[in-house]
């Protein structure tokens, strides 16, 4: 499965919201008002993380509409940290909405693989750095016989 981009994500809100706004038109109801249609700000760091698929809340409320969410409720006392941010951004390709209470996924895959962690996302974020920077130990020397 590709990665998801920013680009592609707006098209598919912008399509959504053609597609709202004729059947209001053809129902003959009020047409709803979007702002800014051509660049939703839908990004948690619009303009630093160029690359990121970190939501805000305007982004979570649009895109509940066209996708279906997985919630994982995190633990009580949890706060967000850059290694969870770094690791999320490299694996998951969807966008996503993390506060300190909950993480909130659009794609089943990434969230069987964090619910394989209790929904504990340091377990998860420690996990991959495990992977990431695991070294295969050194070879041990020939027994003659």
């Amino acid at each position: 499965m590709s990665k998801l981009n920013r680009q592609t994500v707006i098209n598919l809100l912008l399509k959504q919201r053609n597609s709202i706004v004729d059947q209001a038109i053809k129902k003959q109801q009020d047409i709803p008002y979007y702002g800014d249609s051509d660049a939703p700000l839908i990004w948690h760091n619009e303009y630093n993380a160029r690359n990121s698929l970190r939501l805000n809340k305007a982004g979570l409320y649009e895109l509940k509409t066209m996708f279906k969410t997985y919630v994982i409720p995190l633990k009580q006392g949890f706060q967000v940290k850059n290694v969870h941010i770094k690791y999320l951004e490299r694996e998951l390709n969807y966008p996503y909405y993390l506060d300190n209470k909950q993480l909130i996924l659009f794609n089943g895959k990434d969230s069987l693989d964090i619910k394989l962690q209790d929904g504990d996302l340091d377990k998860w974020a420690r996990a991959r750095y495990i992977d990431e920077n695991y070294q295969e130990p050194p070879s041990l020397p020939e027994e003659k016989f």
